[in-house]
C-alpha cells in the first residue's frame, strides 16, 4: 500500500464548501474551447504547460486508450536456492499485451525492493548477484509497453533466524499483514513500522540459545492519547500486551519494558497484533534480566 498528499498554496482564505482549486470558476471539458482550457490551467500557475506525453497521445487517438488497464500479477513463483545462485520460476501470462517481467528483491519482506531482473521475456530468472548467508526476498510484476501490474506473492530464501539477546529492528519482519515503512530524521534516523489497524501484525524468527527469562524492550511512539497498542504472541501464545502513551510525536520515541517473559531454547516465532492503531514502533529488544 502506498500514501500520497497533496498540498495547495492559495491566495485567498479557502470558502467551506467550495473546491480550493476552483476559486475562479469552473469549464466543462467536454464542451470548451481550448482557449477556454488553457485560460483555467493557466489561472493556477504561471507555469508553461507541458503536455503527458504518455497521455497526451490518446487525446487524438481513434482507438480506446490501453493505459492503466494493468495485466494481471504473475503467479505461483517458485524459488529455489542454489550454490552461488536463486532460480525463480512463475506462470506465464495469457494477456497478449504483456511484454515481458520484472524481479525485484530485498533483504527484508517489508521496504523499498530494487530492480534485479528488467524485462525478461521468459517466465524464468537466475539471481547471481547474492551474498551467501543473506536472507533474500523477490517479487515479479508483469510489464506491458504502458504498465505494469501489482506484484506477486512474495517469494524467499530460508530465513536468518535471529540469535538473541539481540535488538531487532522493526521493519525487518519476516512476515506482515497491513503495515507500512517509514522514514524518520530525528533520534538518529531510520526506518520506523506504522500505520497499524486492528489485526494488523508484523512477526519476527528468533532462536534462543538457552532456556530462560527475558524482557523485551519496546521502542514505541504515538501522537494520540489511549491507544490500545498491540498483544506479543510467540509461537502463537499470548505473552504480553502494551498499550502505547501518548509521546507528543510520531517519532517522539520511549522504551516500554515487558514483564518478564521465559523463552525455551530452539527457534521461535514472534508476532506483534495492533489491538488499536496509531503507534509507531522502531525497534524491539530482547534482553537478559
Amino acid at each position: 500500500m502506498e500514501t500520497w498528499a497533496e498540498m495547495y498554496l492559495v491566495d485567498a482564505i479557502p470558502v467551506a464548501g467550495k473546491d480550493i482549486l476552483d476559486m475562479t470558476g469552473k469549464v466543462d471539458f467536454s464542451t470548451a474551447s481550448l482557449e477556454e482550457i488553457k485560460a483555467l490551467f493557466s489561472s493556477y500557475t504561471t507555469q508553461e504547460l507541458e503536455p503527458h506525453p504518455g497521455l497526451s497521445k490518446w487525446l487524438v487517438s481513434a482507438t480506446a486508450p490501453d493505459i492503466f488497464n494493468l495485466p494481471a500479477r504473475p503467479t505461483n513463483v517458485v524459488l529455489t536456492e542454489n550454490a552461488g545462485s536463486i532460480a525463480l520460476t512463475w506462470d506465464a501470462s495469457t494477456d497478449a499485451k504483456v511484454t515481458g517481467y520484472n524481479v525485484y528483491r530485498n533483504t527484508s519482506f517489508g521496504g523499498t525492493y530494487t530492480l534485479v531482473g528488467d524485462a525478461i521475456t521468459t517466465g524464468t530468472f537466475t539471481d547471481t548477484t547474492i551474498v551467501s548467508g543473506t536472507t533474500y526476498f523477490y517479487k515479479v510484476t508483469a510489464i506491458t509497453a504502458n504498465d505494469e501490474s501489482f506484484a506477486s506473492d512474495v517469494v524467499n530464501t530460508a530465513l536468518n533466524w535471529v540469535s538473541v539477546p539481540a535488538t531487532i529492528q522493526a521493519e525487518d519482519y519476516t512476515n506482515m499483514s497491513g503495515v507500512q515503512t517509514e522514514n524518520f530524521l530525528n533520534d538518529g534516523g531510520g526506518k520506523n513500522v506504522g500505520f497499524f489497524d486492528p489485526d494488523d501484525f508484523i512477526e519476527f524468527k528468533v532462536n534462543v540459545a538457552t532456556t530462560r527469562n527475558y524482557i523485551f524492550v519496546y521502542r514505541l511512539a504515538s501522537n494520540v492519547s489511549n491507544s490500545n497498542g498491540f498483544k506479543v504472541l510467540v509461537d502463537g501464545v499470548e505473552v504480553d500486551s502494551r498499550a502505547v502513551e501518548n509521546t507528543n510525536g510520531w517519532t517522539v520515541w520511549k522504551d516500554i519494558p515487558s514483564p518478564t517473559i521465559e523463552l525455551t531454547a530452539g527457534n521461535h516465532t514472534i508476532r506483534l497484533v495492533s489491538i488499536g492503531k496509531e503507534w509507531n514502533i522502531d525497534w524491539f529488544k530482547v534482553s537478559d534480566l
